[in-house]
């Protein structure tokens, strides 16, 4: 995948911004700082921003990618039309709403 160029106040802004361009969590991420920013006069005058360059490490899929292939392998196992145990589908229900969860939770993180 190809570099980004990204902006932020500090470093961790614009890496932050990065993420959510790119759709995934920091530590799944790439970067190189092209300028780094600075405050200015009092924070107001003639301030900078941080340029980062970003990318998605080699291997690393998107987070909804990595969630839709467990989402398919937890609904295969739960349509399938072999009958299972009432406790084993439970416990499949259980991870299926899990996986949800932390899905939604992990949009919150990246959203922020």
């Amino acid at each position: 995948m190809e570099y980004i160029e990204v902006t932020g106040r500090t470093i961790d802004d614009a890496l932050t911004n990065a993420c959510l361009k790119l759709e995934t969590t920091s530590d799944n991420i790439e970067y190189e700082v092209i300028e780094k920013g600075s405050n200015g006069l009092f924070g107001i005058f003639n301030s900078k921003p941080t340029k980062i360059k970003a990318r998605v490490k080699a291997g690393v899929g998107s987070v909804d990618d990595e969630f839709s292939k467990l989402e398919k392998r937890s609904q295969l196992m739960t349509q399938s039309r072999v009958r299972l145990r009432p406790n084993l589908r439970k416990k499949l229900l259980k991870r299926q709403k899990r996986l949800l969860r932390k899905k939604q939770l992990l949009r919150q993180i990246i959203q922020r």
